[in-house]
């Protein structure tokens, strides 16, 4: 397995999916490319109109998304931290928080990327059990 280290990786997987049911903001599409899908060891909840993920050391728990490369990392992280409600005029504790994620691309690959995760307690909380919101939203809507 190989590693690659560079911050110029973005990891979503709820609302700003490529196949997502809401238009990905155009800031990202201007910004980021679409570069692959992997997942990251984590839990999924539905939190209503989109998801939470918490990261989990537990193997089976995986949580998949599309992976951006991105370009002027500093405006398009600024945005999404305004659209993730974790901007510097939230008030805290935020609801989401930026961190660095560990992510494994479908082709094996492992890289470092910014994500957000869910920030508040998962207590009461609808588990997606596939980890897959796109999936969850389709089977939801059938």
């Amino acid at each position: 397995m190989v590693e690659q280290v560079n911050l110029d990786y973005l990891f979503v997987y709820g609302t700003l999916r490529l196949h997502g049911l809401r238009e990905v903001p155009r800031v990202l599409t201007r910004l980021g490319t679409p570069v692959a899908t992997g997942h990251l060891k984590g839990v999924l909840f539905d939190l209503g109109p989109y998801p939470g993920a918490v990261s989990s050391s537990v193997d089976e728990s995986l949580v998949r998304g599309d992976v951006y490369r991105i370009r002027n990392g500093k405006k398009l992280l600024a945005a999404l931290d305004a659209y993730e409600g974790c901007g510097p005029e939230d008030p805290f504790p935020t609801e989401f928080r930026r961190e660095i994620m560990d992510v494994m691309l479908d082709n094996g690959v492992s890289i470092k990327a910014w994500g957000y995760l869910y920030n508040r307690s998962t207590d009461g909380l609808k588990r997606i059990a596939s980890g897959d919101y796109v999936e969850y939203l389709r089977r939801r809507e059938q």
